[in-house]
């Protein structure tokens, strides 16, 4: 698990573009490519999907001095949590648009009867593409910059809060800040849609650490979003 979720990044990409491949040159009886044979096909999705509320799983991880490491307490890499939050994703012409909104992570880890919890706001900047192969039925795929901006990080032990330590501001350990680079692929049906992305940070978090560079990531990403 360790050794693929390192590789992650470069595999999702290669599995979207081969379903791209696979999917748009499909040959049909007549030697025509499935979308243009499609009558249902459309470059522009007919509904008009632009606000949505966002809930679903995602994960975190750190890597320092090249080494994954876990980001919260333990000793597994990754670290699981919730995700919520308000989506805008408008298009504007021939599928093309932009994807924005306000989510909030919530990741948590209890180990050795310790309970770590860490939120962190979270603004994607990203270009989308959606088409419509199949009526009522779309395909979106967006990529560009999220960034991340730290709010808690809480620390308990048997019902009692620890001395604090606070990645941010406390202790100075960690930037505050993080901006991430991120790939998704979504399937909307209707107005419900599924998505799966993967973000890899971008930002050296070292402030006052043992590594000289340390960069948050977020390796996978499982959502529902129901639009308006």
């Amino acid at each position: 698990m360790k050794q693929l979720f390192t590789f992650y990044p470069h595999r999702f990409l290669l599995v979207v573009v081969m379903l791209l491949l696979v999917f748009n040159y499909a040959k049909a009886k007549d030697g025509d490519t499935f979308l243009k044979k499609s009558p249902d096909f459309k470059l522009e999705p007919t509904d008009e999907s632009i606000v949505g509320i966002q809930l679903g799983y995602v994960s975190r991880q750190m890597r320092a001095d090249g080494e994954v490491m876990p980001f919260l307490g333990g000793d597994k890499v990754l670290s699981h949590g919730v995700k919520v939050g308000l989506v805008i994703n408008p298009t504007i012409r021939y599928g093309l648009g932009f994807r924005t909104g306000l989510a909030m992570d919530w990741v948590m880890r209890y180990h050795d009867k310790v309970a770590y919890n860490d939120i962190n706001l979270s603004v994607p900047l990203q270009v989308s593409w959606r088409i419509e192969p199949i009526s009522k039925f779309s395909i979106a795929l967006f990529t560009g910059p999220v960034l991340d901006f730290d709010c808690f990080h809480g620390v308990k032990a048997k019902g009692h809060k620890l001395d604090k330590y606070d990645y941010w501001d406390g202790n100075k350990h960690y930037e505050g800040f993080n901006m991430l680079w991120g790939v998704g692929l979504a399937f909307q049906y209707k107005s419900v849609r599924l998505g799966i992305d993967t973000e890899w940070g971008m930002v050296n978090k070292h402030k006052n650490t043992l590594y000289d560079k340390v960069f948050w990531h977020k390796p996978l990403s499982v959502s529902i979003t129901t639009f308006f």
